[in-house]
């Protein structure tokens, strides 16, 4: 298992344009988890959209397309926790 932790700062306005992992056997799992630090988002993950705060979890399973945009006025931080391994695939879109 693999696990990568990437702090984003997005720019208002700005975001994660919508894209999705594959879901293969090369790549079995590739989920996220975004941790909202600061700002406020907008995260769309397959059919749900949300608003996101601060203090906010926004889960990003595999196979799912998503993305966020920074809809406030100032800088968004985001700490996205991104996980990959062997395994069956697992979880829908979660808001905490």
């Amino acid at each position: 298992m693999h696990i990568s932790l990437v702090l984003n700062k997005i720019q208002p306005g700005g975001g994660i344009e919508e894209h999705y992992h594959k879901y293969d056997a090369d790549m079995p799992i590739f989920d996220h988890i975004c941790y909202v630090i600061s700002g406020r988002v907008r995260a769309n993950v397959g059919d749900v959209e949300r608003i996101v705060g601060a203090k906010r979890l926004i889960y990003c399973p595999s196979n799912i397309r998503h993305s966020i945009t920074n809809i406030g006025d100032s800088l968004a931080k985001l700490i996205i926790v991104s996980g990959s391994g062997e395994g069956a695939k697992e979880g829908v879109p979660i808001y905490f």
